[in-house]
């Protein structure tokens, strides 16, 4: 994991745009998938739409700009709603997770655009920023698919287990304490990196 590289306006910048649009497109695909087995809750909390905003927390983009680690506000969810019940959470949460990763390939499409549009530095510039998101997006699908609190794998434990949901929200402040310790420290570092290396090397080289 990066952490703590030297940040320079350009790379700040780059990081910040990745966010917005890693936790748009993430929180939009899992609050529409919820929608689709049934559970209206993510609609009526503001929850289905391309808006960053609303799936943003402000020390995910801390975690973002520093460590290129993140999440998305966790999304409440009524499991006795969804079609199939909490392993609807579990369907939801892999789709989610997936359409994030389809950014890596249609922002990869993009670079011969970009070669052949743009002026030699401007483009040269532009797939570099092109490249830090797409390995942004891989970082936050490596770190997400983890079923701890905060972290949209944090569905297939309440799959496992549905009372978790409410233990992880009574003690929201402490579990992202933990989770904060644990990406700072590299704790986390032997299951997010060969997943982050294995889909680097399958999607981009």
């Amino acid at each position: 994991m990066a952490l703590l590289n030297e940040l320079t306006l350009t790379l700040i910048f780059t990081r910040i745009l990745a966010f917005l649009i890693v936790v748009g497109v993430h929180g939009f695909a899992l609050a529409g998938l919820l929608r689709l087995m049934g559970d209206l809750t993510p609609r009526y909390t503001g929850r289905l739409t391309l808006s960053p905003a609303p799936h943003t927390h402000m020390l995910a983009l801390v975690m973002a700009i520093l460590f290129e680690m993140f999440w998305i506000n966790p999304i409440k969810t009524q499991p006795e709603n969804l079609r199939w019940g909490c392993w609807s959470l579990v369907l939801a949460a892999l789709g989610a997770l997936l359409v994030t990763l389809a950014l890596v390939p249609i922002l990869l499409s993009l670079h011969q655009l970009v070669v052949v549009s743009l002026p030699r530095n401007l483009a040269l510039t532009t797939i570099t920023a092109l490249q830090q998101i797409e390995d942004i997006a891989i970082w936050f699908v490596a770190l997400n698919w983890l079923p701890l609190p905060l972290l949209t794998g944090a569905m297939f434990a309440f799959a496992v287990w549905p009372k978790l949901q409410r233990i992880y929200t009574r003690y929201q402040s402490l579990t992202m304490g933990l989770l904060l310790a644990a990406l700072v420290t590299g704790l986390l570092d032997p299951a997010i990196r060969p997943l982050h290396d294995w889909l680097t090397g399958w999607l981009i080289t």
